[in-house]
């Protein structure tokens, strides 16, 4: 079934369908694009980090979400040598460990915040929904793995089929998850700018 799933290539673009590196497939028109936007997100992430550490206690915790940060930001850069289309097998690995350390990151720095309650409210809220959000996409990659033993490069074919409303809506989940947390980002920026 992996196979008919992996057969629809010339799929419109649909982000309910797609998962955010299929922009960075070198066959595609959009490949220059996406380098070049992750690139500048690349040096947002730096110019980010520095100034969010001031929000972070220098501790164990605050230390991780750093770590976790670190570890996410490079796996971006990396994904740049491996597109969707040219080794797969590695490409999945380093979208594996970019969303497991974001999403590590992201929670391990949603605890610090809650205690000094230095951001408003509204972005406290915010964090939480999108760590949340997170953590159900990872349960439905999660069942979307176990169910059909590897990571399908589209749903195309798999939307018609299958039941599970987790498994049929995990590209979307992907791409407003990390729709949320550059959102996360720059009210972060803002906050850590006024400290």
């Amino acid at each position: 079934m992996v196979k008919t799933i992996l057969s629809k290539k010339n799929a419109a673009f649909s982000f309910t369908t797609h998962w955010i590196s299929l922009l960075g497939d070198s066959r595609r028109n959009t490949f220059i694009l996406f380098n070049l936007i992750t690139i500048f997100y690349s040096f947002f992430n730096l110019f980010f980090i520095n100034k969010v550490r001031l929000l972070l206690p220098d501790n164990l915790l605050g230390k991780s979400s750093i770590f976790l940060f670190y570890i996410y930001a490079l796996s971006l850069i990396l994904i740049l040598f491996y597109p969707v289309n040219k080794n797969y097998k590695v490409h999945r690995v380093l979208s594996d460990i970019i969303f497991s350390s974001l999403l590590g990151w992201i929670t391990l720095m949603l605890f610090p915040l809650y205690k000094t309650q230095v951001p408003p409210s509204s972005v406290l809220l915010l964090l939480t929904i999108t760590v949340l959000l997170g953590f159900v996409f990872l349960f439905s990659f999660t069942k979307l793995r176990i169910k059909y033993k590897e990571i399908p490069k589209t749903l195309v074919d798999l939307q018609k089929s299958e039941k599970s409303l987790l498994i049929k809506n995990s590209c979307l989940m992907e791409w407003v998850f990390f729709f949320l947390v550059i959102i996360c980002q720059l009210f972060l920026i803002v906050i850590s700018s006024t400290f």
